[in-house]
């Protein structure tokens, strides 16, 4: 059995050349606009920069989007084909014609519906990178000029902060959700994803036209846990499910192996195929043994031993660790090339040379991984176009000086060659005063009652990003989100106006509302006093609802102002009050659904999971959601976005 995977790398090429376009401009137009003193003429100059800067992306997108549109129909083309010719011999065998879908109306109408929706979808996703840039470079200046007018940071190191924060950010697209992705991540999974679901639709409608009822689900080592319990299985494509065991393997439905839904067969990032299966004709090409020993731990590293699926994370883990420290070295040598200011090109100099010290670490521990582990090494997860050969080359050479001032110093770093870090902020006279809160755009610089100044990584939100899009609640794409949570249509209708009175209640708001449901009573329970900000309050009412339920029988809703996923608090929650499941439902129309877990989770766990992917330049929410897939499995509970 086949797992057909279009070769993507060319495309892709294109989208990290540019986001490695799209930082280096951001970082020359930084150290060229300087600060200057005037609150107003700066923001008169940063922001005619950051509309050029809208501008010229809004180019670039353009020019690779036509180059990559040949690329794109060539994948699907090819995928089309690939898929009748491997299913050929099986459909023969059963007595049925030969197909060819360049002259197969129905095939060819799935074919390029597929391919107008990927290209279509891919196009919208790009197109947000100009708006999350353009929102990047101008927090990236704001955060700068602050710090420096301030008095808490000197120019220098402010602009090197930012620098770090550029690179680490790059350039992002934005999903409907709010989640973000780097722009490659992003066109790889669109197109991979739709290239094979569209492939999986042409072996369909080709099963359905020859009257097949099964297909065989292929099985590979590395599968997600979701996944695996139903790999190398059989799935019922049409007629009525009357046995679940045929020729020794488990028969499941579209539903239960979540066929068109993004997290389960042919969602994203699924490498799973399927192909015809005619009982009595076909042979299985799984034995229960050979399925088995897929997730076998019997991959040796440090020691221990990993599944083929907990060491292809770890390594993905070790490729970002070195994408974004070369990310973060091309940047820091381009801002050196465009300030004249010889404070400022020393300390980017001397912070490259720390970057070139991780990164040659992060490249060696990756090489060793490869080896103790047998995986090969792909060198394209690791490639930034940015980080071309020369600056390869100044990176070993700074690494060695590096190593070998260190060796001399008895294994103290000499000179200024670390990685700079937010300086200690100065005093401003004594315990108990403020700075003076300093604003740009409306916004406050300083923390203001909280005694501070704000914090290096502190967001500051203001009621806008907890506002909810004025169409939202009505969309139909909103509204048919919660037909999924139950079967009962009254029961569905029942879950959306609640979702729809947080939503409104709580616009440009970050307080959070708590409504339970009883399923077995049919009653409804609710806090929706709680205070500004914060979690929702345990009022007296919800406390009745506690007593009055049994374990199993609360449907839990509160909203997320930010959007944000689940968190490990939630998840303790529902275990703590025997939820039958829970919702969040954020202001930006994203929607969670999670379990209780078996055993509580370890915030300290949680969070140190969170940070290993910061640490690697992932965003807020994707670090969360990443942490939550992460532990699933370890602590017994299931989250999905619904969609």
């Amino acid at each position: 059995m086949q797992n057909y995977e279009p070769d993507v790398t060319q495309l892709l090429g294109l989208y990290q050349q540019l986001e490695d376009d799209i930082v280096a401009d951001m970082v020359r137009r930084m150290l060229r606009m300087g600060f200057v003193s005037e609150t107003t003429a700066y923001q008169a100059e940063v922001l005619q920069t950051a509309g050029i800067l809208y501008d010229d992306i809004l180019q670039m997108i353009a020019d690779r989007t036509d180059a990559s549109v040949a690329q794109v129909r060539a994948m699907f083309e090819d995928a089309g084909v690939r898929t009748v010719e491997i299913d050929t011999d099986t459909h023969e065998a059963a007595g049925e014609a030969p197909a060819d879908i360049r002259q197969d109306g129905g095939m060819k109408q799935v074919l390029d519906a597929g391919y107008r929706k990927t290209l279509g979808t891919m196009r919208n996703l790009v197109s947000t990178t100009a708006n999350t840039t353009q929102t990047a470079f101008l927090q990236a200046c704001d955060r700068a000029y602050m710090q420096v007018s301030s008095g808490a940071f000197s120019y220098q190191d402010a602009i090197r902060m930012a620098v770090r924060n550029l690179a680490d950010g790059g350039a992002y697209v934005t999903y409907p959700t709010g989640h973000r992705d780097r722009i490659d991540v992003a066109v790889r999974r669109c197109v991979l994803t739709g290239v094979g679901q569209t492939a999986a639709a042409v072996a369909k409608k080709r099963a359905e036209d020859s009257g097949c009822q099964y297909m065989e689900l292929t099985a590979h080592g590395g599968a997600r846990p979701e996944h695996a319990r139903w790999q190398g299985q059989l799935v019922q494509i049409q007629g009525k499910r009357t046995r679940k065991i045929i020729d020794g393997l488990k028969v499941f439905t579209l539903q239960e192996i979540g066929y068109g839904d993004g997290r389960g067969f042919k969602g994203w990032n699924c490498r799973h195929n399927w192909h015809p299966y005619y009982p009595g004709l076909s042979t299985p090409n799984y034995t229960p043994e050979e399925i088995a020993k897929l997730d076998e731990k019997s991959i040796s590293y440090n020691g221990e031993k990993y599944t083929e699926y907990e060491i292809s994370q770890m390594q993905r883990k070790g490729e970002r660790k070195v994408r974004t420290l070369k990310r973060r070295a091309a940047a820091l040598e381009e801002a050196a090339k465009n300030t004249d200011d010889p404070v400022l090109k020393q300390g980017l100099n001397d912070d490259f040379s720390a970057v070139s010290v991780r990164l040659k670490d992060a490249e060696k521990t990756l090489k060793d991984f490869c080896q103790q582990t047998g995986r090969r090494r792909d060198a394209f997860r690791e490639q930034v176009n940015g980080f071309g050969r020369s600056t390869a080359q100044r990176a070993v050479q700074a690494a060695k000086r590096q190593q070998t001032a260190s060796q001399t110093a008895g294994n103290v770093p000499s000179g200024h060659a670390v990685e700079v870090a937010p300086p200690a902020p100065k005093d401003n006279g004594g315990a108990g005063k403020t700075y003076q809160a300093e604003k740009i755009g409306g916004k406050a610089l300083t923390s203001g009652g909280d005694g501070g100044i704000i914090k290096e990584q502190e967001r500051m939100q203001s009621s806008s990003d907890y506002a909810v899009p004025k169409d939202l609640v009505k969309s139909r794409e909103f509204r048919s989100k919660f037909d999924s949570m139950d079967s009962d249509k009254k029961i569905q209708r029942q879950y959306y106006q609640v979702a729809k009175k947080m939503l409104s209640h709580r616009s440009g708001t970050n307080g959070e509302d708590l409504y339970f449901y009883n399923t077995r009573t049919k009653k409804w329970y609710r806090s929706t006093t709680g205070t500004q900000a914060g979690t929702p309050d345990y009022t007296e009412e919800i406390r009745r609802a506690l007593q009055e339920s049994k374990k199993g029988e609360i449907v839990s809703f509160h909203n997320h102002p930010l959007g944000m996923p689940p968190s490990a608090g939630d998840l303790n929650a529902a275990l703590r009050n025997g939820y039958k499941k829970g919702y969040t439902i954020g202001h930006d129309g994203s929607v969670f659904e999670y379990t209780a877990p078996k055993y509580r989770i370890d915030e300290a766990v949680y969070s140190n999971r969170i940070g290993s992917y910061t640490e690697n330049g992932i965003g807020e929410f994707e670090a969360q959601l990443n942490a939550l897939v992460d532990l699933q499995e370890l602590y017994g509970f299931e989250i999905r976005e619904v969609i």
